[in-house]
């Protein structure tokens, strides 16, 4: 019998009680002890270690219960997995699966329904595994969208003083400022000119302060709505980004 590849440690009680008895052992103790049990029997046929191990007596019923029980378990375990989950669930799915695959590989199949069965089990056991890999690479996708979205958009409460040199006003800090005034400024329908880079404007000799206290001016002196084409859309024309 070949040795397992999932980790020992993975495996619950009922997991670990199922992989002794297959291999001839009725009761060796508590769940430390058969894992101890399993950790030696695997060492000794990494190591070459030829065992003779009994027939496979399980009934096929037993089986599929077993397999299905487990199935729905890691359906609800691929559901609560979060970012903060991932790693930790993904020994644990892994060797569950493994187990449950071996365990279905194994069954007693007496009759073409129960080889159907089987096949049926075995499928749902692969699909479990690309649903699991799509569900981590979701959440790593989203989770590396909301920290990009929270380190773009989280502007500090904190005043910036004037004068300070630091490389986060100079780059992170003027570049939160300047994103949450042209939001605002989008929100009143106001038009900007974006430049090539992201989340900058094009440059010229005017500062980025300099450039929105223009448009601010400009709004002020025109009694127009956002949306007409009169004496605003001329100013606002003259101080484009």
């Amino acid at each position: 019998m070949a040795t397992s590849r999932f980790e020992i440690n993975r495996l619950s009680q009922d997991e670990l009680k199922y992989e002794i008895l297959i291999k001839g052992f009725e009761d060796v103790g508590n769940v430390t002890e058969m894992r101890a049990t399993l950790r030696g029997l695997f060492k000794a046929e990494k190591a070459g270690t030829s065992f003779t191990y009994p027939e496979y007596q399980i009934a096929f019923g037993v089986d599929k219960q077993a397999i299905t029980s487990k199935i729905a378990k890691l359906t609800a375990l691929i559901a609560d997995l979060s970012p903060e989950t991932v790693a930790s669930y993904s020994k644990k799915f892994a060797s569950k699966l493994r187990h449950i695959l071996e365990r279905c590989q194994r069954a007693k199949l007496t009759t073409p329904e129960k080889e159907v069965t089987q096949q049926l089990l075995v499928a749902g056991i692969l699909r479990l595994d690309c649903k699991f890999s799509d569900r981590v690479k979701s959440l790593r996708r989203r989770s590396t969208v909301a920290i990009a979205l929270r380190d773009l958009f989280d502007v500090s409460t904190e005043p910036v003083e004037e004068g300070d040199n630091s490389a986060e006003e100079g780059t992170v800090a003027e570049t939160r400022k300047s994103l949450a005034k042209a939001i605002q400024l989008q929100k009143e329908g106001v038009s900007l000119k974006m430049s090539a880079h992201p989340f900058t404007f094009e440059e010229d000799s005017r500062s980025v302060e300099d450039k929105f206290k223009e448009i601010q001016n400009s709004l002020d002196s025109s009694s127009s709505p956002i949306g007409s084409k009169g004496k605003r859309n001329k100013n606002l024309r003259q101080c484009s980004f």
